[in-house]
């Protein structure tokens, strides 16, 4: 059996990509900010892991990576890096970020 890691896969376009890898036979880890809403939205999967992590934080993604090993091995076929970040101000105000 494949495995993939689909982060930002608790709501949206992560759980549309783990439904649809599911439906074609892979067990999907995935991996969610929110650890809660993954929890939630992998309860009634088949095949899935939820980690709870925040992929801007290396010490998290370090955490996640064991976690899965530890539950699916070694052996990643797929990554789906959905997950993003933002940050959101007034436009007149966008030259304070860089500063």
């Amino acid at each position: 059996m494949k495995t993939a890691l689909v982060t930002g896969a608790a709501r949206g376009i992560g759980l549309g990509i783990t439904q649809k890898l599911l439906g074609q036979g892979w067990r999907v880890a995935m991996l969610d900010f929110d650890g809660p809403a993954v929890t939630q939205a992998a309860a009634g999967l088949d095949n899935t892991l939820a980690i709870e992590a925040d992929v801007g934080d290396p010490d998290h993604v370090e955490s996640a990576r064991q976690k899965l090993a530890g539950e699916f091995g070694n052996a990643l076929h797929g990554l789906v890096n959905n997950a993003g970040t933002t940050t959101f101000v007034p436009h007149d105000q966008l030259d304070a970020l860089t500063e």
